[in-house]
């Protein structure tokens, strides 16, 4: 299994964009998935198979968190991901034009954080 999670908040993007990218990732994709989104507003019109997890302030405030990339550091929060399944997360805006298991694959060879240089895989 291969989990794979994004955020959202605020209105520059709506659940579209959320059901977008996961289901182009699921066209590709060659291992079970676990689609996690984090999102400010967990009411919004996403895809049944994707589990919405609620956006924390982690302990700040939340319209100052809101400011950057700060919010995506839920992803990092201990209840939200199985420690034994590759995670990767992408950006609303990345276009996956491929299978994800080639990234996953090297995460679960030599376990890291990763980061990749653009938006098209």
């Amino acid at each position: 299994m291969i989990q794979v999670i994004t955020t959202i908040w605020g209105d520059k993007y709506s659940s579209a964009y959320v059901n977008g990218l996961f289901r182009a990732i699921k066209e590709h994709a060659s291992e079970p998935l676990k689609l996690i989104c984090m999102a400010e507003d967990t009411s919004m019109d996403f895809d049944d198979d994707i589990e919405v997890i609620q956006l924390s302030d982690l302990g700040r405030p939340f319209d100052e968190m809101k400011e950057g990339c700060r919010l995506k550091l839920n992803i990092f929060r201990t209840e939200v991901l199985d420690l034994d399944a590759p995670a990767l997360f992408f950006d609303l805006d990345t276009a996956v034009i491929g299978d994800i298991a080639v990234l996953a694959e090297q995460v679960r060879n030599d376990p890291r954080l990763y980061m990749l240089r653009n938006h098209l895989l």
